[in-house]
């Protein structure tokens, strides 16, 4: 007979799983006790809140696992369950969530959610002292945003405008280590082409 009686969080632990360094997708049921397992051990969560959404999982527990000292980071999934993989996407959608499934207004706030989706994620891979901000020593890896569109007006608080009104064609370039990998909307080392003629034949071959 299965034992459910221990959650998957109370299970992980029970196999010391939970010593060694974990990043924990989605998180969507949790219970406090699940919580104060993970702060302790400092296991970091990962939010997808459109994979959660289109799968009809539930609504992950933000506010209250940030609440509890856990490092929360922001994540698509796959495309399979988060379709156009956009951070953008993920920014808007995890703060309008928190906001709806609490009653608070003013929960998961715009400077949050791009913490989550920095620093935070940089924490959840273990690349914090490599990636996750803009520092001397670190990668260089930027987006620069064109906020020149009427959604980012008036100009008040720029962070806001991105979280909630902004989307990914307001990148206009790309840089990863300092290497332009985009450049004024256009890719710079893949030919999309190719990419689309490749991608039709593998789809054709698996129908």
């Amino acid at each position: 007979m299965k034992d459910y009686s221990k959650t998957p969080v109370g299970h992980l632990y029970n196999l010391g799983i939970l010593e060694l360094p974990v990043a924990a997708a989605h998180c969507v049921h949790l219970t406090d006790d699940d919580m104060e397992l993970m702060a302790k051990y400092n296991v970091k969560a990962v939010h997808c809140p459109s994979s959660n959404m289109k799968l009809a999982s539930g609504f992950a527990p933000v506010d209250r696992m940030i609440d509890h000292g856990i490092t929360v980071a922001l994540g698509t999934d796959g495309a399979a369950s988060s379709n156009n993989l956009s951070i953008f996407k993920e920014l808007s959608l995890a703060s309008l969530i928190a906001k709806a499934h609490t009653g608070n207004a003013t929960a998961l706030p715009a400077e949050t959610a791009v913490r989550m989706a920095t620093i935070n994620g940089a924490e959840a891979l273990m690349l914090q002292d490599k990636v996750g901000s803009l520092e001397p020593g670190k990668k260089a890896d930027i987006q620069l945003i064109d906020m020149s569109g009427p959604h980012y007006y008036p100009k008040e608080d720029s962070l806001v405008h991105l979280v909630y009104s902004g989307y990914t064609g307001d990148v206009d370039t790309v840089i990863i280590n300092g290497k332009i990998v985009m450049e004024h909307r256009k890719l710079t080392t893949i030919d999309l082409e190719q990419v689309y003629r490749e991608v039709d034949k593998i789809a054709g071959e698996i129908k």
